[in-house]
């Protein structure tokens, strides 16, 4: 006889019961994660990593009846939605497939048959009777949420009742037996039909209504009626629970969220400048990349340079050499304030910029009215060998992207032209015609 410890649970299952617990948010996403971590729904795990997400629900406050409960009706609504109701088993199908333990042969295996299982006790369709005995891991009011509400779904009972006897319960193990009543829908008066004798009737005249057709609506008033209370109860009783757990939640995420920003926006940022930095401007950057592709626009590149810096830093300190650089890369920012544009700090004295969408004209323009904004900025530079004051020198290219080109190339392409207008005397731009 197998033992406990060997039994195993489907990967479906232990999927759709995380995302269940997830979805009513008794569990978080960082839970679920470390649960289900490597599940796939095709494969079989150990009956522990079951255990092992029952025991996360407990250790919350949302450890519940209520909860359990809304968790039941989920996971086999979600079931029936996700491929269930292609079985067409109906309702009285359903029940059948507890017996001898059908059902739980879907989604566990290994198991000790004296421990776990399901059996079909009584059943009279004429009488609307039925009973299960069963023997299984999960908690009664999640068993039995899934029982009454994967019996009602199929649409074929007018009226459904579900009581529970518990024989036995441990930790892990609840033996039960679970009393159907119900009342089959008959064939004759359909939904279809009943929604059509619905519609139908007018205040103008008088119901013309078969007895037996009465009876058929009684009933349904009676399903309707029982379900209707259910779901009071139900969200009665966790309307408070959910609303302090939902604040509470919004809380801690709002907190996390301001603590990511800092550090993603700590990451992405230079301290010096402000600006981006390169790590960040690699993935914005290749992100446009492929974007532009897509669209089949031009994206350049503006490789920026501070003249003679090294002199800078020599003649003024290191100080006077961070503020300068400040006040350039100031400079830069308002020169390109387009959301799309890319703008960071490259390394030392060396800035870079991607924009899209820019004619040679426009590029001319925007690189001519960089350096005339710094002129104007007016930082003393003595030591310089083209001008009294700091300058810098631009070299640009660009390109529409294709599968064949990369981005890296148009990198290198700019900084080959800034390489060359350093050469022929900087303080100018030069744009790659290649």
């Amino acid at each position: 006889m197998p033992r406990k410890d060997q039994a195993k649970v489907h990967g479906s299952f232990l999927l759709g019961m995380a995302n269940t617990f997830y979805s009513i948010s008794a569990l978080s996403s960082c839970d679920v994660d470390s649960l289900i971590q490597n599940v796939s729904a095709e494969d079989w795990y150990p009956i522990s990593y079951l255990n092992q997400l029952f025991e996360a629900l407990r250790e919350t406050e949302y450890y519940n009846p209520t909860l359990l409960h809304q968790a039941g009706q989920k996971f086999v609504l979600a079931w029936y939605e996700n491929g269930g109701r292609n079985l067409g088993w109906g309702s009285i199908g359903q029940i059948k497939m507890q017996d001898n333990s059908q059902s739980l042969k879907l989604v566990f295996k290994d198991y000790d048959p004296e421990r776990l299982f399901t059996r079909l006790l009584a059943l009279d369709e004429e009488k609307g009777y039925a009973v299960l005995e069963v023997a299984d891991m999960l908690p009664p009011d999640f068993t039995r949420a899934i029982f009454y509400h994967g019996t009602f779904l199929w649409g074929d009972l007018l009226w459904l009742d579900l009581q529970t006897e518990i024989l036995a319960q441990e930790q892990d193990y609840t033996h039960a037996i679970y009393t159907y009543h119900f009342k089959k829908q008959d064939q004759q008066y359909s939904n279809q039909n009943i929604n059509e004798f619905i519609d139908q009737l007018c205040l103008s005249q008088p119901a013309d209504i078969s007895p037996e057709m009465a009876q058929t609506l009684a009933w349904k008033l009676k399903g309707m009626s029982a379900q209707y209370t259910l779901e009071k109860q139900i969200n009665e009783r966790s309307s408070e629970m959910l609303g302090k757990a939902l604040t509470e939640q919004v809380r801690i995420r709002n907190h996390l969220e301001k603590a990511n920003q800092i550090i993603r926006l700590q990451s992405m940022q230079d301290s010096l400048t402000g600006l981006y930095n390169k790590r960040y401007f690699d993935e914005a950057a290749n992100d446009l990349w492929h974007c532009i592709m897509r669209q089949q626009e031009k994206i350049t590149i503006y490789m920026i340079d501070v003249d003679f810096f090294k002199k800078y830093n020599d003649s003024y300190g290191h100080i006077k050499g961070d503020e300068a650089l400040q006040i350039v890369a100031n400079c830069i920012k308002q020169n390109f304030k387009r959301q799309e544009d890319i703008v960071a700090r490259f390394g030392g004295e060396e800035f870079i910029v991607a924009t899209t969408d820019a004619t040679d004209q426009q590029i001319n323009e925007q690189a001519g009215n960089l350096i005339d904004k710094v002129k104007e900025a007016n930082i003393p530079h003595t030591a310089s060998l083209v001008a009294k004051h700091v300058t810098i020198t631009i070299g640009t290219a660009s390109i529409i992207p294709s599968e064949k080109t990369k981005l890296q190339k148009l990198i290198k392409a700019a900084d080959k032209a800034l390489y060359v207008a350093k050469e022929q005397g900087r303080n100018r731009h030069l744009h790659s015609v290649n």
